[in-house]
């Protein structure tokens, strides 16, 4: 229906068609033909959102310190009570029109919100229950990543791993030797996890694993009589790259014969 010009006074509106939204209610059915809002648009139908929405809106527009128009003058209203003029019923129209009071959107319009609701609503439990426990690796929901840390030097750990001859020579095997399937990413995390086991026999087994992951010792020719894991501490500056280990730790022997 048609809408009054002490309506328009009174609110800003939204028309799409037959239907008309009033106040929090416009800018929330604007948001909805806007895709580059359409992230936050189930976000404006959860409880109390719409409520603190309205009221808000509400104490702005019953303060506006502007004026276009004087049409409570034929109605015998003073201007300050404008943004609290009551409602004229139909009969009470002296010119035909329809009631000028504001269109506010009715609980109906929760029920076409059903659905953005729901979505929203499982869309922000999920958030919240993998960002709390900080799960960076989950499904559906990931938090990843979680910049969540800062390193307050610049080092890094790796595993290195040399093979041991019959005849007491050392050879240091590259990581493309027990690590070669694996994307740089999951190699970074399969490495914290084994330097972070503390329980030794643990550790053991880990480094085992990832040795036999990458072909096991007998893709090490010529075939070594040991295998010695370390923990090495890396400068991840670039200048520092061809520089020894700042830090070197023994963290399981493997006898081979």
């Amino acid at each position: 229906g048609r809408i009054g010009p002490d309506a328009l006074l009174r609110d800003m509106y939204a028309v799409a068609g037959e239907r008309q939204w009033a106040g929090f209610d416009a800018y929330r059915a604007m948001v909805a033909r806007m895709p580059l809002m359409w992230p936050i648009w189930p976000l404006l139908w959860l409880w109390p959102i719409p409520t603190i929405g309205r009221r808000i809106y509400r104490r702005v527009a019953d303060t506006r310190s502007c004026s276009v128009g004087t049409p409570w003058v034929e109605q015998g209203m003073s201007p300050g009570r404008v943004g609290q003029a009551s409602c004229l019923p139909n009969s009470a129209a002296t010119d035909g029109r329809q009631d000028a009071c504001p269109t506010q959107a009715n609980d109906g319009d929760l029920g076409r919100g059903q659905a953005a609701m729901v979505v929203g609503a499982a869309l922000i439990a999920g958030m919240i229950g993998y960002g709390v426990p900080a799960v960076v690796r989950g499904w559906p929901f990931a938090c990843y990543p979680t910049f969540g840390y800062l390193y307050e030097e610049p080092v890094w750990d790796e595993i290195a791993v040399e093979a041991i001859d019959a005849d007491g020579g050392r050879r240091r095997l590259p990581a493309e030797v027990f690590l070669s399937e694996l994307r740089p990413a999951r190699r970074v995390w399969l490495v914290k996890a084994i330097v972070r086991t503390t329980d030794p026999a643990l550790r053991a087994k880990r480094l085992e694993a990832m040795l036999n992951f990458g072909g096991g010792p007998e893709s090490i020719m010529p075939r070594p009589a040991a295998l010695e894991f370390f923990e090495e501490q890396v400068s991840t500056i670039p200048e520092d790259r061809d520089q020894p280990p700042l830090s070197r730790k023994l963290l399981h022997r493997l006898e081979l014969e």
